[in-house]
Parts: C-alpha cells; structure tokens; sequence
C-alpha cells in the first residue's frame, strides 16, 4: 500500500481508491449515478471523502462479489445507462 493523503479525517480520491479496491475514475463515476454522495472539496478542488464513503464502497464491493450488479442499487428496472443519460 502506497502513501495514502489524510486531511482532517478525509482522504484524498487516490486514498479512498486504494483503500477500497477502485479505481479513481470508477469513484467519479459512482459519485456521477449517485452511489457516492458528492463530497466536499479542498480550496483547490480535490475531492475529500470520509468513512463512511470507503465503509459504502467495500459494502458496493462485497455486493458486486456476490453478484449484484449496479442496477441492485437503484429501485428501477431501468439500466444504469439511461438512469443519468449516460453513455
């Protein structure tokens, strides 16, 4: 494990990244459909996430190595795709 940035209790993208298991644009990317809530920022726009956003992403970890899609997470049988009109 790298060095991982803390500031005041709250880490930096790469931290939470590393901490739980994803990839820095997979968090941004989760913040953009709503399953992380959006964090606050520094004075120069890093994101600062808190324990409770790398708890929510080892639970959307476990979930998805127990088969859950992303789609589990939202009540709709709408795709993620068109939730958001993404991709």
């Amino acid at each position: 494990m790298g060095s991982v940035t803390v500031i005041e209790g709250r880490y930096r993208i790469a931290g939470v990244a590393e901490r739980a298991g994803f990839s820095s644009p997979t968090l941004r990317y989760y913040e953009q459909i709503g399953l992380l809530p959006v964090p606050e920022r520094t004075p120069a726009g890093y994101r600062l996430y808190d324990e409770r956003a790398i708890e929510r992403l080892t639970f959307i970890a476990r979930a998805e190595q127990l088969g859950c899609t992303l789609e589990t997470f939202f009540c709709t049988d709408a795709p993620i795709s068109t939730l958001h009109g993404l991709r």
